[in-house]
């Protein structure tokens, strides 16, 4: 007998469809985006460097600095540009500051109602006015301090390839860290919240990830990768261990890392490097015992959340006693650079040749939801035979499926990248 689950999952950042299809008491599970085609690959083909990461931000709203960050590093690294440690700091607060605003509409507007059993941020706000009064001013805060550092919420302005436009001064950083101490407070009252949800129990069956591998601390930037068979890698040499395939139900690539499902995010992210943050042992003793557990993604980003805001305060307190350099010289010269950045949902790589006149002869981009959506299609999969080997109805199958996709957090308009823009071309 066979059984065909086929539905549209909501409260996700696009549109994508999740089917199961239970044949003789076995589950198999598709994730499709049904995106329109994105081209911004091919669009920056024939340009010059310098416009390449004002057009890749514009490739998705919600993480617009992860994808220019990861353009800029590209091109930096392609150009060999060598920056001052204060100009990367700078870059790793605007990254964080990103994740944390991120976390909060994806914790408190999308997943919540889930596990509190309500349907949507409206009923939510009917039935918990606190919580959603509290993650509203959390997020205003946290994008009044993206703001303050790149020069508007979306889209940054205050960067170029070489460094910052135009100095920063200690009144700017003053303001943004007298937000993120009210930012500080809201989050860690508010992170009761998610660490004490009971999560669905779930063993996750393909435990690979990738993320990248950062010198020091947590998410300081890096070009090397590390993966959960203790491969590391530079950045560069990404194709040598991920694939991307082009799906024959979907209007995203997929990713498998060495042929197998993978995921990233902040579950790797923890899992690999969750014991340098040491000052969150209170929470993260309870966390990491269910990071095996994919819908443990929720309270994965609930600790990286009270990290980031902490960390960008330190930060940008450190930095506001210095004397700024804030750019750096650029010369134009052929070369092959790749910036891999962690984007609010995980591993993020951009990848440019630069010719010697400064202009764009291949670009590759390869986002976080076509890493991982392979491995929701595998977690899905185990998740739907569990509940129909209990009896679980299909209703409560679909309605924990979705769940589950909404832990992962995918962004679609992110994964929609079918252009092949090979080496050379014009």
């Amino acid at each position: 007998m066979s059984v065909k689950v086929d539905f549209k999952v909501d409260k996700v950042f696009g549109h994508l469809e999740l089917q199961i299809e239970l044949v003789d008491g076995e589950a198999r599970a598709r994730f499709a985006s049904t995106e329109d085609l994105r081209y911004f690959e091919y669009m920056v083909i024939g340009r010059k460097y310098y416009e390449v990461p004002y057009i890749m931000s514009r490739i998705c709203g919600a993480c617009s600095i992860s994808h220019f960050l990861a353009s800029v590093n590209a091109i930096e690294n392609a150009l060999k540009v060598e920056l001052d440690e204060e100009v990367v700091m700078l870059k790793e607060v605007m990254n964080k500051l990103e994740i944390a605003q991120n976390t909060v509409v994806h914790l408190y507007f999308l997943a919540l109602p889930d596990y509190l059993k309500m349907r949507n941020l409206g009923e939510l706000l009917a039935a918990k006015p606190d919580i959603v009064k509290s993650a509203m001013m959390l997020n205003s805060l946290c994008l009044q301090a993206v703001n303050a550092i790149a020069g508007r919420i979306v889209n940054p302005n205050t960067y170029r390839v070489g460094g910052f436009t135009k100095k920063l001064p200690k009144e700017a950083l003053d303001k943004a860290v007298k937000v993120l101490d009210k930012a500080e407070k809201l989050a860690e009252e508010l992170s009761e919240v998610i660490v004490g949800l009971e999560l669905p129990q779930l063993s996750d069956p393909e435990l690979n990830y990738l993320t990248v591998d950062p010198p020091t601390e947590y998410l300081t930037m890096s070009d090397y990768l590390v993966g959960s068979d203790g491969s590391r890698f530079k950045g560069l040499e990404y194709g040598q261990y991920l694939t991307e395939e082009v799906s024959e139900y979907s209007t995203t690539k997929y990713c498998l890392y060495r042929g197998r499902a993978f995921f990233v995010g902040p579950r790797a992210r923890l899992l690999a490097f969750g014991e340098r943050l040491s000052e969150y042992s209170n929470i993260l003793a309870d966390v990491k015992k269910e990071l095996t557990n994919p819908f443990s993604n929720l309270k994965a980003k609930t600790v990286e959340l009270l990290f980031c805001i902490s960390n960008s305060k330190t930060i940008l307190n450190s930095l506001a006693e210095r004397n700024l350099n804030l750019s750096a010289s650029v010369k134009v010269r052929q070369g092959e650079g790749v910036g891999v950045i962690e984007a609010p949902r995980g591993l993020l790589i951009h990848h440019y040749v630069v010719n010697d006149q400064g202009v764009i002869t291949h670009s590759n981009v390869i986002t976080p939801t076509a890493m991982f959506s392979r491995h929701i299609e595998a977690s899905a999969r185990v998740l739907a035979n569990e509940l129909v080997s209990s009896g679980a109805s299909l209703d409560e199958v679909e309605r924990k499926a979705a769940m589950l996709v909404r832990a992962y957090d995918p962004c679609l308009p992110c994964s929609v990248h079918l252009i092949s823009s090979r080496r050379g071309s014009k």
